[in-house]
């Protein structure tokens, strides 16, 4: 961890906490209700402690989704580490069992993401191209973080 986190203001007050500089988020559509679930969870366990991490990665790795974040100073109950910990890990183990396509349960397919029934044949030949045809969002153009 940075010194500058840990560094008092010259009135004895903690020292600003530096801005998030990059995030990020790269998840496919189906596990976007366990995100934001996710994150609607880990808002309320941190109560007052919003400012003590924040979101550095979404991504997926090995069929299931990673979860990763910094966090920027200690939060007054020592607990909510562990709870957002243990929340993260939950999130983790049900996006290996959604479907990452349209959301319904799926069957484990590590290390491949997990599809149902419905779009499993979009696995056939391990051709994953018509996955990327499903989605809508045009990435911004320009610089990625400005």
């Amino acid at each position: 961890m940075s010194d500058a986190f840990n560094q008092s203001g010259v009135d004895g007050s903690p020292a600003p906490l530096p801005a998030p500089q990059h995030f990020a988020f790269v998840l496919h559509q189906g596990w976007l209700p366990l995100t934001v679930e996710l994150c609607e969870q880990v808002d309320r366990l941190l109560g007052p402690d919003k400012d003590t991490f924040h979101w550095v990665q979404f991504k997926e790795k090995l069929g299931s989704a990673r979860f990763h974040l910094r966090w920027l100073r200690q939060p007054h109950d020592e607990s909510v580490k562990e709870a957002v910990s243990d929340a993260i890990n939950q999130a983790v183990l049900a996006s290996a069992r959604t479907c990452i396509v349209c959301g319904v349960p799926a069957p484990v397919a590590e290390p491949d993401a997990p599809l149902c029934t419905s779009h499993e044949a979009l696995r056939a030949g391990r051709r994953w191209e018509p996955i990327a045809a499903l989605y809508s969002h045009t990435p911004p153009s320009g610089p990625p973080f400005a």
